[in-house]
C-alpha cells in the first residue's frame, strides 16, 4: 500500500469523523421526550425510544470489544467472552485481577 493512498485514507476517514459528529450533535440538539404533557431534554445521552439509541450502544460495545477486550483476552485476564445481541457474559481470570481493579475500570470506563 502506498504512502498516497494511506494518507488519503486518512484524510477520508477524518472527514467521515467530522460528518458523524455534526449528525451526532444535531441529534443530540433534538434529543428531547414528553412525559405528563411536560418537555424535557437531555444534554448528557440519547433517550431510550431514540430511533438511533441502539445504533449508538452497538457502536460503543463495539468500540469496547476492539480496544479494550480484545487485549485483555491476549493478555488472559478475560477467559471467556460471549456477545449476543445485548447480552455478554465475561469470565475473569481471578489470578490476574482483583475485584478492586475491576470495579474500578468498570466506573472509569467513559474516562478512554
Amino acid at each position: 500500500m502506498s504512502i498516497r493512498h494511506l494518507l488519503q485514507k486518512q484524510i477520508i476517514e477524518r472527514e467521515v469523523s467530522k460528518q458523524i459528529v455534526i449528525q451526532l450533535n444535531t441529534i443530540m440538539e433534538q434529543n428531547h421526550f414528553e412525559f405528563s404533557n411536560l418537555y424535557f431534554k437531555t444534554t448528557k445521552s440519547v433517550i431510550m425510544c431514540s430511533h438511533i439509541s441502539g445504533n449508538l450502544a452497538e457502536i460503543y460495545i463495539q468500540k469496547t470489544e476492539k480496544y479494550r477486550i480484545k487485549k485483555s483476552l491476549v493478555i488472559q485476564v478475560i477467559i471467556y467472552y460471549k456477545k449476543y445481541v445485548y447480552d455478554i457474559i465475561v469470565i475473569l481470570n481471578k489470578d490476574r485481577i482483583k475485584e478492586e481493579q475491576i470495579l474500578h475500570a468498570m466506573n472509569n470506563v467513559d474516562e478512554t
